[in-house]
C-alpha cells in the first residue's frame, strides 16, 4: 500500500491508505475469528462483516483508480 505522506492532506490518497488499512484489518480480524466460534450466527456475522470490509476496500481502491463512472 502507498504511504499517506507522500500525498498532500487535500488528495484522498493521504485519507483512504489508511481507511483501506484499517478495513483489511477489520477483514482479517473477522475472517479469522470466525472459524474460531462455535455460533453459527456468529460466524455468518463475522464473514459478513469480512465480505463488506473487503467490498469498501475495492470500492476505495476504485475512487483512488477512478475505474467508476461514477467517480469521474
Amino acid at each position: 500500500m502507498a504511504d499517506r505522506q507522500q500525498f498532500s492532506e487535500q488528495d484522498p490518497r493521504h485519507h483512504t491508505t489508511k481507511l483501506k488499512r484499517m478495513l483489511h484489518d477489520v477483514g482479517e480480524y473477522a475472517r479469522e475469528d470466525a472459524s474460531k466460534i462455535s455460533d453459527a450466527s456468529a460466524q455468518a456475522v463475522f464473514e459478513t462483516v469480512a465480505e463488506v470490509t473487503g467490498a469498501l476496500e475495492t470500492t476505495i481502491s476504485h475512487l483512488e483508480q477512478r475505474h467508476e463512472q461514477a467517480f469521474r
